[in-house]
């Protein structure tokens, strides 16, 4: 159950708990396990972590002072950070206003670190899907388009200059790791489209949609023989 075992590994529960596991996001209690599909799905076709934590909120609803707590524990660059910003505070011709944009800027931070967390440890996990990650993105790079396994091509327009790398990098990234396999899942649907229609129809039944990677039939309930 690779849920499940995702599930234990970002959020510290035992395997054994991982579809019972509760966690606190976006300031309510929610099952781990749920939550845990969409974050890793998001991984996996490039989302980083501010969006990551953005859409989470695990710190939602906290003591500010607890959460930068948490954060100064975390160190690096996330200290200095709040030094400035609480320096900015002080010298603002209105510090209350900058003191609550101060607030929500800690809740941002930790919310992105811990998403951040959550991402590496994934990784590390299936580092396979790491490295197929980066050799989709040096391919778009190099060809400029990608090409899945039956033969449908995507081409790639939107390239803007890193001037510390001193080369073109893709700012599709997102749209470039899910083409492969949300494409691929797809042109394998629709390659067996006329087969389950067969199978619907021997089944007193008609095949009516396909979604993404399931097929949608009506057929009458004592009818079923395999699907």
């Amino acid at each position: 159950d690779i849920q499940s075992e995702n599930t234990a590994l970002i959020w510290g529960c035992k395997l054994e708990e991982a579809r019972t596991h509760r966690i606190l996001l976006r300031g309510k209690m929610v099952k781990a396990r749920d939550e845990t599909k969409t974050i890793t799905h998001g991984w996996d076709y490039g989302r980083m972590d501010a969006a990551v934590g953005k859409a989470t909120q695990p710190f939602a609803g906290q003591e500010v002072g607890k959460v930068a707590e948490w954060l100064i524990g975390q160190g690096g660059g996330t200290v200095d950070s709040l030094k400035r910003r609480q320096s900015a505070v002080n010298r603002a011709p209105d510090p209350a206003a900058e003191e609550r944009k101060l607030r929500l800027r800690i809740i941002e931070l930790a919310n992105t670190l811990k998403a951040w967390e959550g991402r590496l440890a994934y990784f590390d996990r299936w580092h396979g899907l790491a490295e197929f990650q980066k050799w989709v993105i040096a391919e778009v790079e190099r060809e400029r388009r990608l090409v899945n396994p039956f033969g449908r091509v995507l081409e790639f327009w939107n390239f803007h200059w890193d001037a510390r790398e001193k080369r073109w990098v893709c700012a599709d990234r997102e749209e470039a790791l899910a083409f492969l396999p949300a494409s691929t899942v797809g042109e394998m649907i629709k390659a067996r489209l006329p087969e389950m229609e067969i199978l619907c129809a021997e089944n007193g039944g008609e095949l009516v949609n396909t979604i993404h990677d399931s097929y949608w039939c009506i057929v009458p309930e004592h009818g079923i023989t395999a699907f």
